[in-house]
């Protein structure tokens, strides 16, 4: 019988605006802080809005062998029926072209992976209400498997 990898599920990790340590988030919301303050990333003078909840202290190139898998309970339907009612009224050369990418629930692990450069393992899952700890149980097999050192999972 092949050894299991042993996996740490580390419980509240977040990259929020308000700090990246569960401590410092808490202490924050407890507080009544709020992350929303003016973008400093980029260059904000061609938008209507200048402030936002820019998360400004996570190095994403500190972790190797990442991989990410963020699920929904639902992907895509409010889009399904949106296109639906377009192609009964006005035919199928309506529908928008951008119909897939909008309802595929696999964008989301997509973004998180483009935005950080996170280049391991990506997955979306839709199991309903249990997605978000179907997420985290299959997190934990991707790293038992050795396909990844960390998982970002979650719903």
């Amino acid at each position: 019988m092949q050894e299991r990898r042993r996996v740490v599920i580390t419980g509240i990790g977040a990259v929020t605006p308000l700090g990246l340590e569960k401590n410092i988030l808490w202490s924050a919301l407890c507080e009544g802080k709020s992350g929303i303050k003016p973008i400093t990333s980029f260059d904000t003078s061609a938008f209507d809005v200048h402030f936002g909840g820019e998360v400004s202290d996570f190095d994403s190139s500190n972790a190797t062998r990442v991989g990410v898998l963020i699920g929904s309970g639902m992907g895509g339907l409010q889009e399904i029926e949106n296109q639906h009612s377009i192609l009964v009224n006005k035919g199928p050369s309506r529908i928008s072209p951008l119909m897939i990418p909008k309802l595929m629930v696999n964008a989301a692990p997509a973004q998180v992976a483009i935005r950080f450069g996170i280049k391991g393992p990506n997955y979306a899952l839709v199991t309903a209400c249990t997605t978000g700890v179907n997420s985290i149980g299959e997190a934990v097999r991707i790293i038992q498997r050795g396909d990844a050192e960390i998982m970002i999972a979650g719903s």
